[in-house]
């Protein structure tokens, strides 16, 4: 019973697939169509660029520094100190 089931399933299938493939396809609007002239609704304007604030900068230099080292003496080391400037 059901390996009948499963046979007339699929030719079922077969047939609606064929029906569909042979149909030609036509595309509907979805909506009524309404006609704007192209020059009704858009007004020019001039282009004016936004101005943003600046984003915050920051400013890095490298210092000499005196620290002590692993055995207590004194060592120079070069780091980098940064600020951040608006």
């Amino acid at each position: 019973m059901l390996k009948k089931l499963s046979q007339f399933v699929v030719a079922a299938g077969l047939v609606l697939g064929a029906a569909v493939a042979v149909t030609p396809a036509s595309a509907a609007p979805a909506g009524p169509v309404v006609f704007v002239p192209p020059h009704a609704t858009v007004t020019k304007v001039q282009y004016r660029p936004r101005h943003y604030a600046p984003a915050p900068r920051r400013v890095c230099r490298w210092q000499t520094v005196r620290v002590r080292g692993a055995y207590g003496r004194w060592v120079t080391k070069r780091v980098q100190r940064c600020v951040v400037r608006r």
